[in-house]
């Protein structure tokens, strides 16, 4: 998703969610600094090796749910002619905090930069019909 922040906003708007971190995983250096992981990669304005999509799990069971939601989702991505998913699906690795400027940033700084913009295309799992 690039910027954990935008992430982290959207997180704030689940049902059930009452806490937020945002942090540093999957990267070759432990304990990293927001300028440690700024090289590299890139999305959006964003760029460094940590900045690309993945989704982490804790078990076989999460795992499984995150192939078939990705599945699912580029089904209808592909029927809207969007190109492949390429988020990253993996077991968790460390995890590190994210300095604490970074933590619920867009709290403490409403207009500040946040890169998603979404596809216009909703995810078919948990929707109802």
């Amino acid at each position: 998703m690039g910027c954990f922040w935008g992430a982290e906003r959207l997180l704030w708007k689940q049902e059930g969610v009452y806490s937020t971190q945002v942090g540093y995983s999957g990267g070759y250096t432990a304990n990293p600094t927001y300028q440690d992981v700024c090289t590299g990669m890139r999305q959006g304005k964003d760029m460094g090796t940590s900045y690309r999509s993945v989704i982490y799990t804790y078990s076989e069971e999460q795992l499984e749910q995150a192939q078939a939601s990705r599945d699912q989702y580029q089904k209808v991505l592909a029927e809207e002619g969007h190109s492949p998913i390429t988020t990253e699906i993996a077991e968790a690795k460390e995890f590190y905090y994210a300095e604490d400027y970074h933590q619920q940033y867009l709290y403490k700084n409403p207009d500040g930069y946040c890169g998603l913009g979404g596809t216009g295309v909703s995810c078919p799992i948990g929707i109802k019909r």
